[in-house]
């Protein structure tokens, strides 16, 4: 029994081990700041854009989001991999 105990302890505790976890790439600071404006720009497609009949809705938000991206000097992987870690890790 003692060794069923022992494998147990020594399976599960080496499953959390925490060097293995990859980190975000952006702060958290900074990742509130993106989220905001990627808020904004949502919010500016579904006043003006979407009464505009030329204009695109999901092209113009596509757009939108590639500035908020290059204002912020992040990338869209770089976003989404610090998104998906800020997920799973409150």
């Amino acid at each position: 029994m003692i060794r069923y105990i022992n494998i147990f302890i020594i399976c599960f505790g080496g499953c959390s081990s925490s060097k293995n976890k990859p980190a975000a790439d952006i702060p958290f600071d900074s990742m509130k700041a993106i989220v905001w404006d990627l808020f904004r720009a949502d919010a500016y497609v579904a006043k003006y854009v979407s009464k505009d009949s030329v204009k695109k809705i999901k092209q113009e938000s596509i757009e939108l989001y590639e500035k908020v991206f290059l204002i912020h000097k992040v990338d869209k992987e770089a976003f989404y991999n610090s998104c998906s870690y800020y997920l799973s890790n409150p």
